[in-house]
């Protein structure tokens, strides 16, 4: 079971140990503290475990990846790391400092997003047969969108998936999906794949 770092210790292992246990009881939502375990992760990965990450640059550390040879990360996706992995700094300092009163910051949560216009999705461009179709309707009426029937919901989690080394693909699922609906899910992705 995780427990907070104690009051005062700002290494890096204790972040970690924070983000745990934020996930697992906190009152931020896990799946935005998940994104910032991710991002700590990934920015600060040469950095070792007992190193206080409140002198860390995070800035500094994003440009020494982005310049590196081995780096297979877009800018923009690195820029968004940069921006998870501050913001979780910022919290686990704000806790450190009062862990008593700690209360989760709604200005330091806010991460730049990136238009989807700039975001480029490559969707396949064969037709595709309905999954899901009844005999019974007739063929032009529009099914509903999946965005008009779903809420943002605490029975929900966002989960990343490092598809490439470039690429890092988001998947909502519920907390409690059943292998029924895994199988459902595999089968639809597989759908969207092109083949080569």
């Amino acid at each position: 079971m995780h427990e907070n770092p104690p009051s005062g210790n700002t290494s890096k292992a204790a972040l970690e140990s924070f983000l745990e246990t934020q996930i697992l009881f906190g009152e931020a939502n896990p799946n935005t503290v998940g994104s910032w375990r991710a991002a700590v992760r990934k920015i600060l990965a040469d950095v070792a475990p007992d190193a206080d990450v409140s002198s860390i640059n995070v800035d500094a550390l994003t440009s020494s990846i982005q310049n590196s040879p081995s780096n297979a990360l877009r800018q923009d996706s690195l820029r968004v790391y940069g921006q998870r992995a501050k913001i979780a700094i910022q919290e686990f300092l704000a806790y450190t400092k009062n862990p008593d009163g700690y209360k989760l910051s709604t200005q330091r949560t806010k991460v730049e997003t990136i238009p989807i216009s700039q975001v480029s999705m490559p969707f396949p461009t064969r037709k595709r047969t309905r999954l899901l179709h009844d005999p019974e309707s007739p063929r032009d009426t529009p099914s509903p969108s999946p965005q008009q029937n779903m809420q943002p919901s605490e029975s929900a989690l966002d989960i990343p998936f490092p598809l490439r080394p470039d690429f890092l693909a988001q998947v909502k699922i519920p907390r409690d999906l059943s292998k029924q609906e895994a199988e459902r899910l595999c089968a639809f992705i597989k759908a969207l794949a092109q083949e080569q």
